[in-house]
């Protein structure tokens, strides 16, 4: 996954956090053909409000011919994004891309 951008969200993803979470995901799906795991393991609650961002996120990565993926092991965020339809629309994976692990590496 050389060249793929990590935005890690925290805490609560809802209306009264949207403006950061929307900053962070704005920047990494700046560039053409961005590629872009979102990582939803720091993510206590999210809301439809929250889950916005994301979709607009995703929507702009794949209008620039590039893909975004969601880093989610928690069942509870599985279920919301199966129920709300973000997925299967967006993917979905359960682990850490390799990159992560090497020196130098920097989540936004």
């Amino acid at each position: 996954m050389r060249g793929t951008t990590v935005v890690e969200l925290h805490g609560e993803i809802d209306i009264a956090t949207t403006r950061h979470s929307d900053q962070h995901l704005d920047a990494a799906t700046a560039r053409s053909a961005p590629s872009v795991l979102v990582d939803l393991r720091g993510v206590t609650f999210i809301d439809s409000a929250g889950l916005g961002p994301i979709c607009r996120a995703w929507r702009r990565a794949v209008d620039r011919g590039g893909d975004l993926t969601l880093l989610c092991t928690d069942t509870r965020m599985l279920t919301i994004l199966r129920l709300t339809g973000v997925t299967p629309a967006i993917a979905v994976t359960g682990s850490t891309p390799r990159m992560a692990n090497r020196p130098g590496y920097q989540a936004s």
